[in-house]
C-alpha cells in the first residue's frame, strides 16, 4: 500500500508538471520560489504556492499564517512578524523574513494550514 501511495504521488508530480518543495498531508502541494534569498542577517522574501496536488489547481486561500521559528536543544523561538501579500488564488508574496545568526541550531519556515503546523523550509 505504501508502495502505491508513493506511486500515485510520483506519478501526480509527473503528471501535473508541478515540483513541490514540500507535501502536506499526501494532498497539498507547497512550492517555494525565493525572491530573494534566503539569507541570514538580511530580509528575505518568497512567493508561496499553495495546490492541490491531484488537480492541480490552486487553493482557494484568502490567508496563511507563515513565519520564521528556531529549533535549537532544548529550546525554540521565533523571529520578527513577517508581510505576507495574497497575489492570487493559493499564491501569497511572503516578505521581510529574518532569520538572524548567532543561534545554534536551524532555521525552519513554518506555516499553520487547516489547524495544522507544518515545517515547509529548513535553513542550517
Amino acid at each position: 500500500m505504501k508502495y502505491l501511495l508513493l506511486i500515485s504521488l510520483m506519478f501526480s508530480q509527473f503528471v501535473m508538471g508541478k515540483e513541490c518543495d514540500k507535501v502536506l498531508e499526501n494532498k497539498i502541494c507547497i512550492e517555494l520560489n525565493w525572491i530573494e534569498g534566503p539569507h541570514i542577517d538580511a530580509f528575505s522574501t518568497v512567493e508561496v504556492n499553495l495546490s492541490d496536488l491531484v488537480s492541480g489547481e490552486n487553493l482557494n486561500l484568502d490567508k496563511i499564517i507563515l513565519y520564521p521559528w528556531m529549533v535549537m536543544d532544548g529550546h525554540e523561538h521565533g523571529s520578527m512578524d513577517v508581510m505576507i501579500e495574497n497575489v492570487s488564488r493559493g499564491k501569497f508574496i511572503v516578505d521581510e523574513i529574518y532569520f538572524f545568526s548567532g543561534m545554534d541550531g536551524v532555521w525552519q519556515l513554518k506555516i499553520d494550514f487547516e489547524e495544522n503546523k507544518f515545517v515547509i523550509f529548513e535553513l542550517d
